[in-house]
């Protein structure tokens, strides 16, 4: 019995050094991995904050009302966005966005059985919004390919019926989007001075109740000519075969004030108002359009300065205590959906 007594306080110190060198050897591996190397360090960092937070947004879906969790998800993607001078070129990023836009494709598949409106939040102020019989894409743009490949955009693009463009900025105008539709015979719309010499882009500023024909229903459109500073930026209001009504304003700035007082009155009654986050007097603006809801845009914009970038955390912050918006509000990331 002492021999074997022995035996085991041997086999029981063989495992202890075994375990030691094994924890040894990981926090070894640790530092070969990432001492002296702080931006491989602060990129893995990023990627795996923006994959824990990408998990919490799936169980905490767009709402109008939005948990802490779903807030620390969305506060966590700004802090990666807003942590480089250029986060158009961090890899973490680029990944993240296309799993983001993989998931769209994915949803674009699924079939709506129902006359629910369905919006999909793209990057920037792009959105997808589809009923069962018609799907209707505004201010989609990968930046020429440059963040999401044109391979995937291509497929998402062959499930859209029509492309609506508000104005002719880079983050929200792209040419490489606007070619793909008009390759398959698709309508492109947009303001007068985005690409004037394409003639196979419908160019139009103040139109109403204009009806366009698509595959599987028709929609009707209202178009308002406003500005952005000096620059057009066609507001659209939309109508879907399911009866219910969007907006897109596009970077709808406050020029327009005197002559959008009141104009909610000859449109359509707005399901949802799609609406850039930084809108200068932003209550005024909604006001003019009386929406049952609005949807933020235009937050983390990777081409703009860090001051100007945008956060969630601060559209919350001003929707709630700057504004103190009485109407419901949701705050959406790339790649999220909302029914209606």
């Amino acid at each position: 019995m002492k021999h074997i007594n022995q035996l085991s306080k041997k086999a029981f110190s063989v495992i202890i050094f075994i375990t030691v060198a094994v924890i040894s050897l990981n926090a070894q591996n640790y530092l070969e991995e990432y001492w002296r190397q702080p931006v491989r360090y602060i990129d893995d960092q990023s990627r795996e904050a923006l994959r824990e937070a990408g998990e919490i947004l799936r169980l905490n879906p767009p709402a109008t009302t939005n948990n802490i969790q779903r807030r620390l998800a969305l506060t966590t993607i700004d802090q990666v966005v807003h942590g480089y001078s250029n986060p158009d070129t961090v890899t973490a990023l680029l990944d993240f966005l296309y799993e983001r836009m993989q998931h769209v494709n994915e949803l674009l598949s699924e079939p709506l059985n129902n006359d629910s409106l369905q919006i999909i939040k793209m990057y920037n102020a792009g959105f997808i919004v589809r009923d069962r019989k018609v799907t209707i894409a505004v201010d989609i743009t990968s930046k020429n390919g440059t963040l999401v490949p044109d391979k995937l955009m291509r497929h998402i693009v062959e499930q859209c019926d029509i492309l609506f463009v508000t104005h002719s900025h880079s983050d929200h105008c792209g040419k490489n989007i606007i070619d793909m539709f008009l390759a398959d015979g698709k309508p492109v719309v947009a303001d007068d001075k985005v690409y004037p010499n394409n003639k196979s882009i419908t160019h139009f500023r103040n139109i109403r109740n204009f009806s366009i024909n698509l595959p599987n229903g028709v929609i009707t459109v209202n178009s308002l000519p406003g500005h952005q500073d000096d620059l057009n930026n066609n507001c659209y209001i939309i109508s879907l075969p399911c009866g219910k009504t969007f907006a897109h304003l596009g970077d709808q700035q406050d020029e327009d004030l005197d002559w959008m007082k009141g104009i909610y009155k000859t449109l359509p009654v707005i399901d949802a108002l799609i609406i850039n986050c930084w809108t200068p007097r932003f209550t005024d603006v909604v006001g003019c359009f009386n929406p049952h809801l609005l949807i933020s845009s235009h937050e983390n914009e990777f081409s703009h300065s860090i001051d100007h970038r945008e956060a969630y955390w601060l559209t919350f912050y001003k929707y709630d205590n700057v504004f103190r918006l009485k109407i419901p509000y949701v705050v959406m990331t790339w790649g999220e959906k909302l029914s209606l």
